[in-house]
């Protein structure tokens, strides 16, 4: 097992904390070869925070190729040392596959119809290139999605009637009455370019005023804590909320299935493995960054 990054003792408290809350991501570099490190060359960040449109759940007939996905990108992770090219690229498909390989295509419109803007791009044709090992080609397709994509605002004041009735219908199908019921009283989401809501926002999120300590409290037991996932992610409730980067629990559930592929079989066994360095803090700093990032909403509270 690989041991946590040390402290540099000429660095004091504040400073590791401030560098563990503001990190840097690792450098973006061009890789010739056709691997995973074709991953590195792209604005992390960008492709991490665009909204683009993702399916809900893993088609059934591409569920094993999902879970070989899985058991591709952590078991890099798993080989290779911390902080090293290879390692960071590995993080970056963990946070980025959903989106490589789920996203719904690109569409345009054509007089009254509704095209896919590339006809071969499609989930299944991008499952296909992933098994190949065409990963640039995957990558590049992300990039150019995000590109054009262009976030829709959501609109002031109360929602249009016919997607709440859609949304509620969704939610009473999974037994989700609560979320049903918030859904047909809401008032809508505010518009948070508009500079008044901002001030609103940040007033409400204000910085803290203590620092958190640089390094962790002396004398804790040295103890190596262990997760088991399978049962949590068959648990996992349907239509639930998604962070910043759209990753839905469909998609843990859909790897919590017995498979007859022995390597698809490895994705729960290597996502455990991969929770365990996360959770005894053996990953970089910046991951945790990424990670805890949040979605901020303003719900209005009275009907403009």
């Amino acid at each position: 097992e690989e041991e946590p990054p040390q402290p540099d003792p000429t660095q004091s408290g504040n400073d590791m904390a401030q560098q563990r809350a503001q990190p840097n991501l690792p450098p973006r570099m061009e890789y010739q070869l056709q691997s995973l490190l074709a991953i590195m060359s792209v604005d992390f960040l960008k492709l991490f925070l665009t909204p683009i449109p993702l399916v809900e759940t893993v088609p059934i007939a591409l569920r094993e190729s999902w879970a070989r996905a899985n058991a591709t990108i952590y078991d890099w992770i798993h080989t290779h040392t911390v902080d090293t090219p290879e390692h960071n690229a590995g993080l970056y498909w963990e946070f980025l596959l959903h989106k490589i390989l789920l996203r719904r295509p690109y569409r345009t419109s054509r007089g009254r119809k509704r095209r896919p803007s590339k006809p071969y791009d499609t989930i299944q044709q991008r499952f296909h290139l992933f098994e190949i090992g065409d990963y640039r080609t995957l990558v590049r397709g992300l990039v150019s999605q995000c590109e054009r994509y262009v976030k829709k605002k959501r609109r002031k004041g109360q929602p249009d009637i016919n997607i709440t009735i859609k949304s509620v219908q969704r939610l009473l199908s999974v037994g989700q009455f609560s979320k049903s019921h918030a859904a047909l009283l809401t008032k809508g989401l505010a518009d948070l370019d508009d500079p008044s809501i901002n001030a609103q926002m940040c007033a409400k999120h204000v910085h803290k005023h203590r620092p958190l300590p640089g390094t962790l409290l002396p004398n804790l037991p040295d103890v190596t804590l262990r997760v088991k996932l399978r049962k949590k992610y068959q648990s996992l409730d349907s239509l639930a909320g998604t962070g910043p980067c759209g990753y839905h629990n469909e998609y843990l559930r859909a790897l919590a299935v017995p498979f007859a592929d022995e390597w698809a079989q490895r994705a729960i066994p290597l996502h455990e493995a991969f929770a365990e360095d996360m959770i005894n803090a053996r990953l970089p700093s910046w991951y945790y960054w990424v990670l805890t990032s949040i979605k901020l909403v303003g719900l209005l509270k009275n009907t403009p």
